[in-house]
């Protein structure tokens, strides 16, 4: 009976202290949030951007909510007219309802990987990150441009498929495969 109710504690004390140390490293990385904006997901089904907001925040509740970056795209159009052709900028980018906003720090991105926006980059070179992880979507697009941009830049990145969205489930597993082989860690996986 003692040695059961030992092993009982060990196991409790173990159990703990290894979820402490999981959460421990999730605070310490940076999460970036990519373009969960409304004119992105209000073409997807309802229970699948459901399904991707709810792995998002849960992302951002165990994160630092200091260490927490929002970036949205700003959309660009072309109008071709008589007098030439034209760039105009489309202003929806608000954020999905859902989507738990826990600070200030949003940027703008006008290019699919999100290190080549100036502020992006000098915010995370000011804050020292060296460990970020990258939620939202797309995973063939923004998501791949900006995981492979940031390990150029010598980052250790990070992904969690439950909280990225793709064009198709199979362009998701490539486009996640593919990043896995370059060097990008998969967080979440079974």
């Amino acid at each position: 009976m003692k040695q059961f109710i030992l092993t009982s504690i060990l196991l409790v004390f173990l159990s703990t202290s290894l979820a402490a140390q999981c959460a421990d490293a999730f605070r310490n990385k940076y999460v970036i949030v990519l373009d969960i904006q409304k004119y992105f997901t209000d073409n997807a089904p309802d229970s699948t951007t459901a399904r991707l907001i709810a792995a998002v925040n849960t992302v951002i509740s165990k994160a630092d909510k200091d260490k927490v970056i929002y970036v949205k795209t700003i959309m660009k159009t072309l109008s071709f007219t008589l007098r030439g052709i034209k760039v105009d900028t489309v202003a929806n980018h608000e954020f999905c309802k859902d989507l738990q906003i826990v600070n200030k720090h949003i940027f703008i991105k006008d290019e699919a990987n999100a290190f080549t926006t100036k502020r992006i980059a000098n915010f995370l070179r000011n804050h020292d990150a060296k460990d970020i992880i990258i939620v939202g979507l797309l995973a063939e697009q923004s998501v791949s441009s900006t995981a492979l941009g940031g390990l150029e830049l010598g980052y250790n990145i990070y992904v969690v498929p439950a909280a990225i969205m793709g064009k198709t489930a199979e362009s998701k597993a490539d486009a996640i495969d593919q990043l896995k082989r370059k060097g990008v860690i998969i967080l979440g996986e079974k």
